[in-house]
């Protein structure tokens, strides 16, 4: 099929089809990401997965980063830095802080496309660095530079 990207659609309409996708599924109950796992394996075959997560525990981080490694021809991670939506005291920003790098670090190394989310970030500025296959800590840095400034660094 045609790759919907925000060049193509429009950035507006890019974001509409998206956020009008996602507003169909249904947020789980489940404290762990343990039932989301089991669905995807129902599911099969190669397929594109996106993920929009917080900062994992180590456990849940290394379920989700076997996924990728279990015939998905493209695994992204959409990783919130939650910190950015609170103030927050400074141990336990710095503590957010290192939960989401581990969680960034492990899907990177696993073979994920992630791209690290703040508050504020455009989905359409976002987007065009999970073309770019699994990114490294610098390509995350650079991508959310270019997202919140809009030109590239």
């Amino acid at each position: 099929g045609d790759e919907l990207t925000a060049t193509a659609l429009g950035a507006e309409a890019f974001d509409s089809l998206l956020l009008d996708n996602l507003a169909v599924r249904t947020a789980s109950t489940a404290s762990g990401i343990r039932a989301g796992l089991t669905a995807i394996h129902r599911g099969g075959g190669e397929e594109l997965l996106v993920a929009v997560i917080g900062p994992l525990d180590s456990e849940d981080a290394q379920s989700l980063a076997r996924i990728a490694r279990g015939g998905h021809s493209v695994a992204v991670a959409f990783v919130l830095e939650t910190a950015t939506w609170t103030a927050l005291a400074p141990r336990a920003a710095a503590i957010a802080a290192q939960s989401h790098q581990e969680t960034c670090d492990l899907l990177t190394t696993a073979g994920w496309r992630v791209v690290s989310v703040r508050a504020g970030d455009s989905l359409t500025a976002l987007w065009p660095a999970v073309g770019s296959g699994p990114l490294s800590a610098l390509d995350r840095e650079r991508a959310r530079v270019t997202a919140a400034t809009g030109s590239a660094v």
